[in-house]
């Protein structure tokens, strides 16, 4: 199946491999310009080289989602790169580590929160006024199983 993304730009985060990547390589098939965002910058690197070598339009950026200024800068820069931005997907997350809740390590607790909660409001908090200002589109938050059940060992 394929989409028509043309004249739209989209920002991916955690496009750096799996799910991302994928993401961002499809919406760039269907002609979006892509910012691939990811706390890898090499790995950003080579997928935005992917997309271009393919024919699309991308560009990489290094960003740590747990840092609302660092996101803040994504969206500011997707804009100033490629003139808007319709399209977002929130796609960073990390499992954290694997202990019982009442070993679990409170920094584990923290990274987890920072990246997979904080990082999606971040994501939020700065795409919506931007995709309103260039006149609508869609945002797509991305959880793995963990966003909607609890596992003993992964209370985080």
């Amino acid at each position: 199946m394929s989409y028509d993304f043309t004249n739209r730009v989209a920002i991916v985060t955690g496009a750096g491999s799996g799910i991302g990547k994928a993401i961002a390589h499809e919406l760039a098939s269907g002609g979006a310009r892509v910012l691939v965002a990811d706390l890898d910058a090499g790995a950003a690197e080579t997928v935005a080289s992917q997309i271009s070598k393919a024919g699309g339009t991308a560009r990489a950026m290094q960003v740590n989602v747990s840092d609302a200024g660092e996101v803040e800068l994504m969206v500011e820069t997707a804009k100033s790169t490629f003139g808007a931005l319709h399209l977002a997907v929130n796609n960073a997350g990390i499992g954290g580590p694997a202990a019982a809740t009442g070993d679990y390590p409170l920094d584990g607790w923290h990274n987890v929160i920072n990246v997979n909660l904080n990082g999606v409001f971040y994501g939020l908090r700065y795409e919506i006024p931007a995709i309103v200002e260039s006149g609508g589109g869609a945002i797509v938050n991305v959880a793995s199983i963990l966003g909607t059940v609890g596992f003993a060992s992964a209370p985080a």
